[in-house]
This record gives structure tokens, sequence and C-alpha cells, in this order.
């Protein structure tokens, strides 16, 4: 499920924003997160600069966060580069799940 999000997330503009604009709408959504308790993790970094890499946004500055504050399974990508994942749902993630992800590239 957090392949295929982040994956569209990576190829598919906002609909309608501009850059600008979706970097505002995805600065206000990281407020809404913020409080929960956010952290990066290597393999996620590893992982989603992968992903990164092969999109055609290049530009975007892309950043991945894991979601500590929230206790159930999760995953979703903002506008403006941000993809967010609960440490429940990475935790789940086995190493077979993590190994394919730039495969599916």
């Amino acid at each position: 499920m957090v392949c295929m999000l982040a994956a569209l997330s990576l190829v598919m503009p906002a609909w309608g924003l501009s850059v600008e604009d979706e970097l505002a709408v995805g600065k206000s959504i990281m407020s809404d997160v913020r409080p929960f308790g956010l952290t990066t993790d290597p393999s996620l970094e590893l992982i989603g600069n992968r992903l990164a890499a092969a999109t055609t946004r290049r530009g975007l500055p892309w950043r991945f966060w894991v979601i500590e504050g929230l206790h159930y399974c999760d995953a979703f990508a903002a506008p403006g580069g941000l993809v967010f994942i609960t440490r429940p749902y990475f935790e789940k993630l086995g190493d077979d799940e993590t190994r394919s992800v730039p495969k599916l590239i």
C-alpha cells in the first residue's frame, strides 16, 4: 500500500496547483502532522530517494517521515513532496517489501 501511494505521489502532480501552491499546501499539512512526532529513518530515506530519483517531479524537495504518535497503520503523501508513514506500519514492512521498492520502478 505505501509503495503504491508513494509511487503515485512521485509521478502525479497535485491537480491544478502551481509548484508554489503545492509547497504551501504541503507546509500546512506538515504543521498538522508535526504534533504527532516526526522522525526520519535511514532505510525509509533510502527507499524514498530511489523513488524520488525515478519521478518526473525532481524539482520538489522530497522528504520522507515516520509519524511516531499515531498507533495505527497508515501512509500517505502530501503535495510538495512529503511522504508519511506511521511507525506501526513502517515496522510491519519486512526486508522483502523494502528491498522490492526500487525494483518496482
